[in-house]
């Protein structure tokens, strides 16, 4: 049935009315309480009655300046507030706080103290951090090494903060490699909303950290497979050798067009498999590659050959051979990832006389801490005959259209075949010499 405006009555207009102003008040209250700041536990009420003013601070040994204020709402609002000061601060009495205060090195050094207090929770955490590369620059006393409170305010700790772009702790230190990602088609794509789009931790882990670069094989490209899984088969079908490129390119050399590439001659132990690296306390690439280095432009063939030499002289439990890798120049670049339709699909890119890529060579083990180290070569390095073992596991026949690189394959194939032919020979030559002079027949 239709109502005109008329027939209303006014008993029902009044029971409207009533009726929405009833609602407005609920929905008044209900805002009104939502709007209420976080509350903290009563026993932390007496540490926010001096820590909750502005212009607390500590002096330090060294001069430091130690904040002490704290803002009462935001430890409300964090997930450390239901645990209250004294689960981090059990060393605190306060009966008898503040007492006699507490002499301090630095601020760093109260820091660097106060991180034993997350190791009492977060023992899955502190464990995995502790074998990052964070940790070793802590341990090798670096001041800039992150430790926890670097990356999380330890009193307004919310959860899920360091998942957003806005947030991310990580452009603190990196603020170059934050720069070239939110240009990136990753940034881009967490920026227009797009959670499934990698940030930092995706890719780097959140806490166990080591520098993608170190890898090998697949491994450094296994932070893009990882949800990039069809990848190998989609190579697969228009990419000639494709297991090989996955094996000695890193993803962003086609995916970052535009930007400089190298190829990285890595010092590796041939029983092991790792990368080169240097005893704590003792770095010795850079001075040994210096000492080879007559002109200082770089290592010469000749000069690289005679610093495997050096390395091949420690007793390594292995011999130190060089693998080559196609990468970006550095870690901003490689972040400059473009979308897939601009990647670099011809061929010739690479595969040409004088290639850019091939312009830039270096040498590179990793420090005490798992950094990499690197040193200039000569790009003719990769054209010697001293280099063949260099283009092992790099190169494949024809591939650069470098004939003297193809030249260098087949010399190295031939002496591989005649090594084992000529071992062989002598072997048998050893064995009738022996069986005559021993006086046995033929068929002794």
């Amino acid at each position: 049935m239709l109502l005109s405006r008329g027939s209303l009555s006014g008993g029902t207009v009044r029971s409207g009315l009533r009726f929405a102003l009833l609602t407005v008040a609920a929905l008044m209250a209900v805002f009104s309480t939502s709007a209420q700041p976080a509350e903290v536990l009563d026993q932390d009420k007496a540490c926010f009655g001096c820590h909750g003013f502005a212009g607390m601070t500590k002096k330090a040994k060294n001069g430091d300046t130690i904040p002490l204020n704290l803002s009462r709402d935001d430890f409300a609002k964090s997930v450390h507030a239901t645990g209250g000061c004294a689960s981090c601060h059990s060393d605190v009495a306060l009966p008898k706080h503040p007492g006699d205060a507490k002499p301090v090195d630095s601020a760093r050094a109260y820091s660097v103290a106060k991180v034993e207090a997350c190791r009492m929770c977060h023992t899955d955490k502190f464990k995995q951090w502790d074998g990052s590369i964070h940790a070793a620059l802590v341990r090798d006393g670096n001041p800039a090494a992150p430790i926890c409170t670097n990356c999380h305010n330890p009193h307004a700790v919310i959860k899920g903060a360091a998942s957003a772009m806005a947030s991310v702790p990580c452009k603190g230190c990196h603020s170059n490699v934050y720069a070239a990602y939110a240009g990136s088609v990753h940034g881009k794509l967490r920026d227009s909303g797009q959670i499934a789009a990698p940030l930092c931790a995706g890719c780097h882990t959140a806490h166990s950290i080591k520098p993608a670069n170190l890898a090998l094989g697949t491994g450094l490209n296994s932070a893009c497979t990882g949800c990039h899984t069809d990848v190998a088969d989609q190579h697969r079908s228009w990419l000639p050798n494709s297991e090989l490129h996955f094996e000695a390119v890193s993803c962003p050399v086609c995916h970052a067009p535009g930007h400089p590439r190298r190829v990285d001659l890595k010092l590796i132990n041939d029983v092991t498999g790792a990368q080169v690296s240097e005893k704590k306390g003792i770095p010795q690439f850079e001075g040994r590659a210096r000492a080879q280095d007559a002109d200082g432009k770089g290592l010469s063939a000749l000069e690289l050959w005679s610093l495997l030499r050096t390395f091949n002289r420690d007793d390594a439990g292995g011999k130190t051979v060089l693998r080559g890798r196609l990468e970006m120049r550095n870690g901003a670049d490689a972040h400059k990832l473009a979308a897939k339709s601009q990647s670099i699909s011809d061929c010739n890119t690479c595969h040409r006389q004088g290639a850019e890529a091939f312009q830039t060579v270096t040498v590179s083990v990793v420090d005490a801490n798992g950094l990499p180290v690197s040193y200039g070569a000569d790009p003719d390095v990769l054209t010697s005959v001293l280099s063949v073992d260099a283009v092992h596991g790099f190169y494949a026949l024809g591939a650069t259209r470098i004939h003297l690189l193809d030249v260098l394959l087949i010399v190295a194939c031939l002496g591989g075949l005649g090594f084992a032919v000529g071992h062989t020979t002598l072997g048998w030559i050893i064995r009738k010499v022996t069986a005559s002079r021993s006086g046995l027949g033929p068929h002794a």
